[in-house]
């Protein structure tokens, strides 16, 4: 069980790529289930009341939608109840235990479940165990809370329809709220009108054409590169006071890219053997896409993301192609096939309500500057027709969907979570420099976990101090 901490990394960036909820939720399991060393790890959903197995490694399969516990039955009801983790040595001896004939749980003993919670709000149950009777280390309770915490942002819902429909069907002449689901990106929910960004700018739609003045073709990608270059500087600069110095290096990633001699270099060589400066840039983009999209590392592969982005940047200024103008005292969602560090940047923070992007991971570049500016991101929802320029949207980077046009009643909804999370953090701002303490004086630790540099800058702005603890290459 040594460095299970140290796996968790690993496990949220294999999470974050998943293609549905099942397949992130069946990920998260199967590897809770191997990382542990387990015979069992189930996740069990709240629906309406009842503790639903939705997902399991290690019972029959025919168990999942048919084992039900109201809130307070069995351990996994008892745990919903009292939201605390519990460790049992024995778990057939225990008095709230309750057996399930055919599922296979009648020869595991060793018990451990911790709550899904999230937001106060009681989501499910993560449980495993062990045919060995034995009491689980603190170690291992600590990694299945954590883990815990990471599912709160799973909506029950995705497991009640096994399908990915854009819309839910009114009840009882309730209207109809269309919805669009995607990756989470950032958490967060924000409102605002529709801005699409990459309409008709899209690298990968360029043919190939030929042409008959190499120099001018060279000197409109030079134009272009430079403007993309002080597209970037003065982005960074502009975000200088709202992002870490961690996150600011995204922008120093991008320019790095631009100015190498491999990425530049490819496209004046396809410029010089005759090919237009969009046609050389769109075959110099796939060649590097399709070194990254072959990578193992989800990470790595996240990372072919920031070269199509790049080159969406400099074919836009290919094109000449002006900023969408927007009034400064609407609150705008980007909407992109990829919007890029430098879309983000091109807006007023205090204007953004949130980001969409068609294609894209949790892993992005777009993603870590939307958590570093308290941005809600959505990512991989799909079609860009999907959405109209200037219409309402809603982004709920916390369950990772979006929806359109929304209903007063969804919309006025939303808007109380807003202004309750925004009364939250004004609180919080107000404990943020006071020591933490009882009420009795006792001094104690706040600490807050996290996994990725990209995740740590709420932690930050909340008063936390930066603890590096080491690799387990340096241990």
């Amino acid at each position: 069980m040594n460095n299970l901490i140290h796996s968790l990394q690993h496990l949220v960036l294999e999470a974050s790529v998943a293609s549905s909820p099942q397949r992130r939720v069946g990920g998260i399991v199967s590897q809770v289930k191997a990382l542990m060393d387990v015979g069992v790890c189930s996740l069990y959903l709240d629906h309406g009341g009842v503790m639903t197995l939705v997902a399991t490694e290690g019972l029959n399969e025919s168990s999942v939608g048919a084992i039900k516990l109201r809130i307070g039955e069995g351990l996994v009801g008892r745990i919903a109840k009292t939201r605390h983790p519990l460790n049992v040595e024995c778990a057939s001896q225990h008095p709230d235990y309750r057996s399930f004939p055919g599922s296979g749980e009648e020869q595991f003993e060793a018990f451990l479940g911790a709550p899904v919670v999230h937001g106060g709000v009681l989501v499910g149950v993560l449980v495993v165990e062990q045919k060995t009777r034995r009491k689980f280390s603190q170690e291992e309770e600590s990694f299945l809370t954590t883990v815990a915490a990471y599912l709160g942002g799973i909506d029950p819902d995705d497991f009640q329809c096994q399908h990915d429909g854009d819309l839910t069907g009114g009840v009882h002449g309730a209207p109809v709220v269309r919805r669009i689901r995607g990756v989470r990106g950032a958490s967060g929910v924000g409102i605002g009108c529709v801005a699409i960004l990459t309409a008709g700018t899209d690298l990968m739609d360029v043919t190939d054409t030929e042409t008959d003045d190499i120099q001018a073709e060279l000197k409109s990608f030079g134009r272009a590169v430079r403007a993309v270059l002080d597209d970037l500087h003065s982005g960074q600069k502009k975000l200088a006071n709202n992002i870490s110095a961690d996150v600011a290096e995204v922008f120093d990633v991008y320019r790095m890219l631009l100015q190498s001699s491999e990425f530049s270099g490819s496209v004046i060589m396809g410029i010089q053997g005759g090919n237009s400066a969009p046609a050389a840039l769109r075959a110099a983009v796939s060649k590097y896409l399709e070194k990254f999209e072959a990578m193992e590392d989800p990470y790595l592969r996240a990372r072919g993301e920031d070269i199509r982005n790049l080159g969406n940047r400099v074919y836009a200024r290919l094109r000449e192609s002006s900023e969408l103008k927007i009034p400064e005292d609407e609150k705008v969602v980007l909407v992109g096939s990829i919007v890029s560090i430098a879309d983000i940047a091109a807006y007023p923070t205090a204007q953004l309500a949130g980001i969409i992007s068609l294609e894209g991971s949790a892993l992005s570049h777009t993603a870590v500057l939307a958590k570093a500016l308290g941005l809600p991101a959505v990512m991989g929802v799909g079609h860009l027709g999907e959405f109209k320029q200037g219409e309402l949207i809603i982004v709920d980077g916390h369950q990772g969907e979006v929806i359109i046009s929304p209903p007063p009643a969804v919309l006025k909804e939303f808007e109380q979570l807003i202004y309750s999370q925004q009364a939250r953090l004004e609180q919080f701002g107000k404990l943020r420099d006071l020591p933490a303490e009882t009420s009795d004086g006792l001094r104690i630790n706040l600490l807050a976990n996290t996994g990725l540099l990209s995740d740590i800058t709420p932690g930050l702005s909340c008063g936390c101090l930066l603890y590096t603890s080491p690799s387990p290459r340096d241990s």
